[in-house]
């Protein structure tokens, strides 16, 4: 082989080698390219998981702001920061620069924050300074997501207050209807029974020809006692007095104690609270919650056997009501929402606190709440 032709092969074998060299940087390029598309991807994504979990907005922000550097083209370096209205997160390394990005939230033409990227060092000027213009563009979508759950936290804020509300006022007519029975039947049913044992008193001492009469005076008695009784129970029903002058402990064991009284159910209860745990109005609440739980499982669930528990766990108080009844198919809405369960949900989240459900058709059912006790929460509910 001549020189000429070693030179012709070489150079042919220098430009195979630069043809590689470019093939494997356009490669690397591409997957770099897929990785930072794949990266904004996941931080779109998990908006959606963030939002399934219905936490309170200040901790969903926080998850959100925590993945936004994972989707910009330099992740060490990028902090940023979401301000929405009187909240403010930002990820743990945050520092403001003079590279940054930012995109206001609005909702319904409001402004209403923010959000913020930096880049902690310089980089090379690319689209937008040292930032891609698709970054912009995803910056801008997260912007609209955050400004739309922003406004449902607004709207559920706004009804969980009219929810209270109305709650507020159906327990004060049931106060007004209790003093109402109070004052005007338990009245005459307590003048018709001293009535009723004035006859009987005179009839006992009268002639043998009156012993028809007796008798009859006596059944009356006893219809007026029951009566007087039957008053009681829905009064207690409609005002919880109990509550508040025995405390929520000894109120949740008398309860109990009527329902298992006049049902074929056995309870089995463990209480274990502080008479001063909750306040008036959020102990009156879970009260309520209980009854309503109860109420269930007697017109429902046909359970012999009914177990409750209800203890304070650390910053918590715990509820739990499992039993031995039919059960329900838990997808059928139909059913869930016929056994008062969303009305259920309502009062477990008006007092900030969590539920979960769990039925099988002839399995039985259990209920478990749990519900912040700490000052704040209880400020924070407003009743």
């Amino acid at each position: 082989m001549n020189l000429d032709s070693k030179d012709e092969g070489q150079n042919r074998l220098d430009t195979l080698e630069a043809r590689c060299r470019l093939c494997e940087q356009l490669l690397q390029q591409s997957i770099r390219e897929q990785q930072k598309i794949n990266a904004e991807l996941r931080c779109l994504y998990s908006l959606d998981e963030i939002e399934k979990r219905r936490r309170p907005l200040a901790r969903m922000l926080q998850e959100i702001v925590d993945r936004i550097p994972s989707a910009w083209q330099y992740p060490e370096i990028t902090c940023a920061r979401i301000s929405y209205e009187s909240l403010s997160v930002q990820t743990s390394n945050f520092v403001q620069s003079e590279w940054s990005q930012k995109v206001d939230i609005r909702a319904l033409d409001e402004r209403l924050g923010a959000v913020e990227v930096y880049y902690t060092e310089l980089r090379p000027t690319i689209d937008e300074g040292p930032f891609l213009a698709r970054e912009r563009r995803l910056l801008e979508s997260l912007a609209a997501r955050i400004g739309d759950l922003g406004e449902r936290e607004r709207d559920q804020t706004r009804h969980r207050a009219q929810i209270a509300r109305l709650l507020a006022e159906h327990e004060s007519e049931r106060r007004s209807v209790s003093r109402d029975l109070h004052d005007a039947l338990g009245q005459l049913l307590a003048g018709l029974r001293m009535e009723s044992c004035l006859l009987r008193s005179k009839l006992e001492g009268a002639i043998p020809d009156s012993l028809e009469a007796l008798e009859i005076a006596r059944r009356e008695e006893a219809i007026i006692e029951q009566l007087q009784g039957a008053v009681r129970n829905l009064m207690s029903f409609l005002q919880p007095t109990i509550v508040v002058e025995k405390g929520l402990a000894a109120a949740l064991e008398s309860l109990i104690r009527d329902y298992q009284r006049y049902r074929d159910i056995q309870f089995e209860s463990v209480v274990e609270l502080e008479d001063d745990l909750l306040d008036e109005s959020r102990a009156i609440a879970l009260y309520r919650i209980i009854q309503e739980c109860l109420t269930n499982i007697v017109r429902h669930s046909k359970a012999s056997r009914v177990c409750i528990r209800c203890a304070r766990e650390g910053a918590a108080l715990i509820l739990e009501i499992f039993d031995n009844g039919i059960g329900y198919d838990s997808a059928s809405q139909s059913v869930v929402d016929g056994r008062g369960l969303p009305g259920i949900r309502e009062r477990v989240k008006l007092l900030n606190g969590s539920i979960s459900i769990t039925s099988a058709v002839a399995r039985g059912t259990g209920v478990h709440i749990e519900v912040p006790i700490s000052n704040a929460s209880r400020r924070s509910m407003g009743l």
